[in-house]
């Protein structure tokens, strides 16, 4: 079905509409206006992640600076090229078994792997 061409409220360019209410000549415009319409999205798309994450750094001091160490010498924390669990290549990473010993008893794990010990560890407590 054709519709008639409007103008973009955007832009103001004139467009042929693919559905009958459709504002924007094209995604770059529609961004735009929506945009404009919230000015404070970085600010709060910024503390929806941010604030959780030095929640946690506080709540875990321990595990933070653990996990700060192993980040920045990964040299000194091999992996091992398969997971222990079942086998995967890909997507490994290192699933920390405690935190008591400075960091290095940790295994090789999957993605999946490594979320089903956490949760089952936090099930447990």
């Amino acid at each position: 079905m054709k519709y008639p061409p409007r103008d973009c409220e955007e832009c103001g360019k004139e467009f042929i509409p693919r559905q009958y209410n459709t504002r924007f000549c094209s995604s770059r415009c529609g961004g735009k206006a929506w945009k404009k319409r919230n000015p404070d999205y970085r600010k709060n798309h910024f503390d929806m992640y941010n604030k959780p994450r030095e929640a946690w750094k506080k709540a875990n001091p321990l595990k933070h600076e653990i996990h700060k160490k192993v980040y920045h010498h990964l040299d000194e924390y091999p992996m091992d090229s398969e997971c222990v669990f079942c086998g995967a290549t890909e997507d490994l990473q290192r699933a920390h078994l405690d935190y008591e010993d400075d960091g290095h008893n940790y295994i090789t794990a999957c993605r999946a792997c490594h979320w089903w010990m956490d949760y089952s560890r936090r099930k447990e407590t």
